[in-house]
């Protein structure tokens, strides 16, 4: 799952997110306490910020006000995203991997429909 992660956060879409503003020790705290960990974390890279906001949403962490219009953005991407890698995945064949990403796919569609 941290590869997929990985690969998603990664995405060009989330080079738009808001640049931090004065919230980096917020956002630095969300970055390390994560179940996947990422070496040498980069505060200010928007990559960095969509993989902690994305991995708060799995474990249900509280992200703040300030932060929450930011991973409803990442996850509205995410559901677009997920379902892209969904078909290419699949159409190459790996199995466990399209189960994966299907997975994924799931835990984020929950959360955009149940209204949070």
């Amino acid at each position: 799952m941290k590869g997929l992660l990985k690969i998603l956060a990664s995405a060009p879409e989330y080079a738009q997110l808001p640049i931090p503003s004065g919230d980096e020790d917020v956002e630095r705290r969300l970055i390390n306490y994560q179940r996947f960990s990422l070496k040498n974390p980069r505060c200010i890279d928007l990559h960095v910020k969509a993989n902690a906001l994305l991995q708060a949403h799995f474990s249900r962490q509280y992200v703040g006000w300030n932060l929450a219009l930011d991973q409803w953005e990442v996850l509205l991407s995410a559901s677009r995203l997920l379902q892209a890698m969904v078909d290419v995945i699949s159409s190459n064949g790996w199995l466990n991997l399209a189960l994966l990403a299907m997975e994924v796919s799931q835990m984020v569609t929950q959360y955009l429909y149940m209204g949070a």
